[in-house]
């Protein structure tokens, strides 16, 4: 059986025209013997981008895996129990390479340690499979950096992002690093009337600050811009049913980056509620 996964959990047929047409690189993976197959979207260029979805069909593959491997992680998901990551922020080219000598074997470093998918003491222990699990992550016996310590609000950001993605043309960007992790987000906003029509983003980051950039997006969607500047890491973290007390610091990552894309937009805007 062949499964490839959405980069943002949608269905093969929701993803085709949203987000394939814009997406530089396709992932197939062969469940049975691991083996994959990468395809440069070369009709990504001139925006027709239909041609390696099309292939995803013919070839009878339950989803897709889509997006830029320099801005987002591949995931293949627990339920397809397959332990293979690759990071995110790697350059196309470094990707490929890492995907070919790993064999999919192993391709996350963090902080200079190989991803072990029978340790979960980094930020990837999720990315092995529930019955190889000897640590503790599923069940949430162990309190490390895992998503058994997270609330089910969560851990569904995490796997299915919201309104995740570039844009372009945005009416304001903003772009915010956490010092205490190194994670980093740039949000993008398209405005009207003073009210948030459209927002996304694109995050590098660990299992809290993706689903708390996921959330963010969704509290400040139809917002004002006003309204929007007010939202807290409180408000953030309660619409997530929580955060292990570590991860916390996680909710700072949305909120800073999308008072900055509020103030690029009054700033380009002329607008003078520049929040401080």
């Amino acid at each position: 059986m062949k499964v490839a996964v959405a980069i943002n959990g949608n269905t093969l047929e929701d993803l085709i025209a949203e987000e394939f047409e814009k997406s530089a690189y396709l992932l197939i993976v062969e469940t049975d013997d691991l083996s994959y197959e990468v395809y440069q979207n070369q009709e990504q260029i001139d925006g027709s981008g239909l041609a390696m979805a099309q292939k995803v069909l013919d070839e009878d593959c339950e989803a897709l895996i889509s997006g830029s491997i320099e801005k987002l992680a591949f995931e293949i998901i627990a339920d397809a129990y397959i332990t293979r990551y690759l990071g995110a922020n790697y350059p196309a080219k470094i990707a490929l390479e890492l995907m070919e000598n790993n064999q999919l074997e192993l391709i996350q470093e963090y902080n200079g340690k190989e991803w072990d998918p029978n340790n979960c003491e980094n930020d990837f222990e999720y990315m092995h499979a529930p019955e190889e699990c000897t640590c503790g992550a599923f069940s949430g016996d162990k309190d490390s950096n895992n998503l058994g310590s997270y609330t089910d609000i969560a851990i569904e950001h995490f796997m299915c992002p919201r309104n995740i993605g570039n844009m372009v043309n945005a009416d304001g960007e903003g772009t915010f690093g956490d010092p205490e992790c190194g994670d980093s987000l740039t949000v993008f906003i398209k405005a009207e009337n003073n009210i948030i029509k459209e927002i996304s983003y694109l995050v590098f980051g660990c299992p809290g600050s993706v689903a708390t950039s996921s959330m963010t997006s969704v509290l400040a969607k139809g917002k004002t811009l006003e309204e929007a500047q007010k939202i807290t890491e409180e408000d953030v973290i309660e619409a997530l049913g929580g955060l292990p007390e570590h991860k916390r610091h996680c909710s700072l990552l949305g909120v800073q980056a999308l008072r900055k894309a509020i103030d690029d937009y009054n700033i380009k805007s002329k607008n003078i509620n520049i929040n401080k």
